[in-house]
Formats: structure tokens, C-alpha cells, sequence
């Protein structure tokens, strides 16, 4: 518990440099691109598949 008590906190001030605030993160992906995949489309149709709702209500481009 000492160990945890007197270790020395780190540094929280915020960079100001852009290049390494970004560093190790990835961009953010649309729906559109998320979904476009084609195992995601098949889990996608294979839920549609599995409920109970007309295909006309499942179906994104009607």
C-alpha cells in the first residue's frame, strides 16, 4: 500500500503537438463502410432471417 501511496502520478497536461495526439487511435468509420462488409451482411440478413418482421420492414432500401 506505501508503494501505491508515494508513487509519483503522471504528467496529465495536455499535448499541443497534433501528430501525437492522434497517435495510436484509429479514424472513425461510417455506417455506410462498417456495414458494407460482406460477413456483416450476411449476419445482418441471417438476423433478418431469424425475426419475425415482414422482409419489407428489414429491407433498408425500400
Amino acid at each position: 500500500m506505501r508503494i501505491w501511496l508515494t508513487r509519483k502520478q503522471p504528467d496529465t497536461t495536455p499535448s499541443t503537438d497534433e501528430t501525437n495526439a492522434t497517435e495510436g487511435w484509429l479514424q472513425p468509420e461510417s455506417a455506410e463502410i462498417l456495414l458494407a462488409k460482406p460477413f456483416r451482411q450476411q449476419l445482418i440478413q441471417f438476423i433478418r432471417q431469424s425475426t419475425a418482421l415482414p422482409a419489407s420492414l428489414g429491407n433498408a432500401s425500400n
